[in-house]
């Protein structure tokens, strides 16, 4: 009986243990079945990262190429418009050329081969007729000074001048007159234009001077004193009014004092006498002193 029960009971235990087996197994099954639906979904998913990624590729490439061509495409651009911007000059050049001869017309001009205290020095010159006595010429003259863009003109109505190497400049038949001067440039030597300094009014400065040949009383020169600083020049003909500096005017630069000579025309000469003064050792005028007759 016992034997009989005993086999009985291992009958109920291996079928209850092949029944959990299939379970365990049937799960089991669910469980792979999850993880190939995963595995397939990710696959899924990198496959199209993987696509996404050439496509990012391919499109950086484009890119590239695209740059790479508008960079070219920029150079060519750059390069033609450089072409045309010098053409432009160019054209500008010979406008402005031809525009300055027109209205230059009948004029040289001398241009000096050396700066004057930082200065350019042109002289625009409009030659009207021989001087007399002179081998120069007379005419309207320009100096113009200039400097960071600066002009600085200086007018003289009648000035005589040498015509250095002016060329085809024709004259009337006792060439006296001038008929046709030819638009020129010039270089000429700093030296040999009316050009020199000066101190004038004895403050240790030297002043810039034009000369104007034989323009004063008698034939003499005349001379015309610029105060000449960094960046500007200043007429300064007006420190002493209604006289002229020339060849006779007396200068003390011991007393600091300038006699100017002159004459009344008929049979009375006499001197004015004046005085530079000075504000804490500046220069401010010239104070007459006195009318000394001969």
């Amino acid at each position: 009986m016992k034997l009989v029960i005993l086999f009985f009971c291992c009958i109920t235990m291996n079928s209850v243990f092949s029944q959990n087996k299939k379970e365990q197994i049937i799960e089991l099954n669910k469980s792979l079945d999850s993880l190939k639906s995963i595995i397939s979904k990710d696959s899924i998913l990198i496959s199209n990262k993987d696509s996404e990624i050439k496509q990012l590729l391919k499109n950086i490439t484009n890119n590239q190429l695209e740059i790479s061509n508008l960079k070219n495409e920029f150079e060519r651009l750059n390069e033609k418009y450089k072409l045309n911007e010098q053409t432009i000059l160019d054209l500008k050049n010979k406008i402005e050329l031809s525009e300055k001869k027109n209205r230059l017309s009948n004029c040289v001009v001398f241009k000096s081969n050396k700066k004057i205290k930082g200065f350019d020095l042109d002289i625009i010159y409009y030659p009207k007729e021989s001087c007399e006595f002179y081998e120069q010429l007379c005419g309207y003259a320009v100096f113009n000074f200039s400097k960071d863009g600066k002009i600085f003109p200086f007018k003289f109505e009648e000035f005589s001048l040498p015509l250095y190497t002016a060329k085809n400049i024709k004259f009337s038949e006792d060439s006296t007159k001038v008929l046709d001067c030819p638009y020129q440039e010039i270089i000429v030597e700093l030296d040999s234009l009316p050009i020199s300094f000066k101190d004038f009014n004895f403050d240790n400065k030297d002043e810039l001077i034009i000369t104007k040949i034989h323009g004063g009383q008698r034939s003499m020169d005349l001379y015309f004193p610029f105060q000449i600083t960094d960046n500007s020049i200043e007429d300064v003909s007006n420190w002493v009014r209604d006289e002229f500096f020339d060849e006779e005017t007396e200068f003390n630069t011991l007393k600091k004092q300038i006699q100017f000579n002159a004459s009344n025309g008929v049979n009375q000469s006499y001197s004015n006498l004046y005085q530079a003064i000075f504000e804490n050792g500046n220069f401010v005028y010239f104070k007459f002193i006195k009318k000394i007759p001969y």
